[in-house]
């Protein structure tokens, strides 16, 4: 259940981040690896799901994403329209991704 939790939760913020101007990680990015749904490649959700599973809580999520987005830029996965103070992603990102994590934690109660 948490695996299909933060794979719903985690699309839905990118695709409004992606598609609108609602945005949690603050500033616009975009992807370019394909394939792509609505500009989001298809592997980001099932990464995400993953990485919530093998990560043990929020510190762990957290420490999985300060290593992957550096990483992720300079294979060319994805790039931000500005560059950000940790190894050019913005930090707003990260408080975007907290707020993944406490969406699922606070459904993962809700339906428990």
């Amino acid at each position: 259940m948490e695996w299909l939790l933060t794979f719903l939760i985690a699309t839905i913020f990118e695709l409004l981040a992606l598609n609108t101007r609602f945005n949690i990680f603050g500033c616009k990015y975009s992807y370019l690896i394909k394939p792509q749904f609505l500009k989001l490649p298809l592997i980001i959700p099932f990464g995400w799901a993953t990485a919530r599973i093998f990560t043990n809580g929020f510190i762990g999520f957290m420490l999985f994403d300060l290593l992957l987005d550096p990483m992720a830029i300079r294979l060319g996965w994805w790039q931000w329209e500005r560059k950000g103070l940790w190894f050019g992603v913005p930090l707003t990102n990260y408080f975007g991704w907290a707020i993944v994590y406490f969406s699922v934690e606070g459904i993962k109660k809700w339906l428990v």
